[in-house]
């Protein structure tokens, strides 16, 4: 992602700690940003792996036509995955990570969050893309798959091409034992569905 410097009057930041606020419920919320460029700051975030949610909020309006974007990244931080955007149209939004869900963020001790004032036009994209892929969704859709492939191991001598499937009255239940065996080994196993 791309982060652009914009000139503002520097009276627009002074008090930039108060301009931003972030609450990740049953902790205080946060103000305290480090300013990394007139228009980017940042903070370090402990055990993401923990937070399912956050809200991400405007304390004082941004100048007319821009918004606040909100990104993450973990070590290395070589890379940024946007989160979301708040704006004087919206000056706060809860944001569902789904942090605990993803391998790489759940093992890794901090992250560091980035927000950065754009115009609303250079994250706009970004903000549906990010609509169209929710970890959450795609779970869910992993979980599904998982139980299809399950009930399809019974019809090894039909005809699928009835497009039917004949199971046995338990099937549900001996789908929920196998799942609950294999998510207290690896949570993340219905990811790997195919």
């Amino acid at each position: 992602m791309l982060f652009l410097s914009i000139k503002f009057q520097k009276s627009k930041f002074q008090n930039y700690k108060n301009m931003f606020g972030i609450i990740i419920p049953g902790q205080p919320v946060i103000y305290n940003f480090t300013q990394i460029s007139e228009t980017q700051w940042t903070i370090d975030l402990p055990s993401p792996g923990l937070i399912n949610n956050l809200t991400f909020f405007l304390a004082s309006p941004l100048p007319e036509g821009y918004a606040a974007a909100l990104s993450y990244s973990i070590p290395p931080f070589a890379t940024i995955e946007f989160l979301g955007a708040i704006a004087n149209e919206r000056p706060s939004d809860i944001i569902h990570t789904a942090w605990s869900f993803n391998p790489s963020i759940n093992s890794s001790s901090l992250i560091k969050l980035l927000i950065s004032v754009e115009l609303i036009s250079n994250i706009a994209g970004l903000v549906e893309n990010k609509a169209n892929s929710d970890i959450r969704q795609q779970y869910a859709k992993k979980v599904a798959l998982n139980l299809y492939r399950f009930m399809e191991s019974f019809n090894k001598n039909t005809d699928m091409n009835q497009g039917m499937l004949v199971l046995p009255a338990d099937v549900l239940d001996k789908w929920l034992i196998r799942f609950d065996q294999k998510f207290r080994l690896d949570p993340y196993f219905v990811l790997n569905t195919e």
